[in-house]
């Protein structure tokens, strides 16, 4: 028995309010998901091996340093980024003191094929500019940068430079002890 044309609207109308109904319920739940990630905050030296057989690898760290000028000092160029689900496993937003480091520096020391285990997440960086310093958290890794850039949270941006300067110069250093470089 052949279909009517209302009958074959009402499939079809069917079928999309199901598909747009399914597709806010993926939505929701990953929002869900990504809001409540179990997140790594705190910088560690310690990461797994990458036999991934529970056993952690000491990394000797760096000797970081904050002055201006000095050898450890990196100088590149600032920019800013909408944040969400970072490279780092954490979810971050426009208002966190956050940043996304070169992916050359951070693919350098990833040893494993997640990139949520690199041990610069979680480290802290210190940017200077001019009089003005602000200090940052790792949580993603930039494309677009060079391997001196860094790329900051709106707000983040703010406390250096305003925002319609989009790319400013910037000096930054490592915070924390950095492990050395696996790879």
């Amino acid at each position: 028995m052949p279909l009517t044309p209302s009958k074959k609207r009402l499939i079809v109308w069917t079928c999309v309010l199901g598909a747009i109904l399914l597709g806010t319920g993926l939505g929701v739940y990953f929002s869900f998901i990504q809001k409540h990630a179990n997140a790594r905050l705190l910088p560690s030296t310690a990461t797994k091996s990458p036999e991934d057989n529970g056993d952690l690898q000491q990394h000797a760290p760096l000797t970081p340093s904050s002055s201006p000028g000095s050898p450890n000092m990196n100088t590149g160029d600032l920019t800013y980024y909408a944040p969400g689900l970072g490279a780092c496993g954490i979810v971050s937003t426009e208002t966190d003191l956050i940043c996304a480091i070169s992916h050359a520096l951070y693919d350098s020391y990833n040893n494993s094929p997640n990139p949520n285990t690199n041990p610069l997440c979680g480290h802290k960086i210190k940017a200077i500019r001019g009089e003005k310093s602000l200090t940052v958290t790792v949580v993603d890794r930039c494309e677009g940068c060079k391997p001196d850039d860094i790329d900051m949270s709106p707000a983040a941006f703010e406390h250096l430079a305003d925002l319609d300067e989009g790319r400013v110069g910037v000096e930054w250093s490592w915070v924390d002890p950095v492990p050395n470089k696996l790879v």
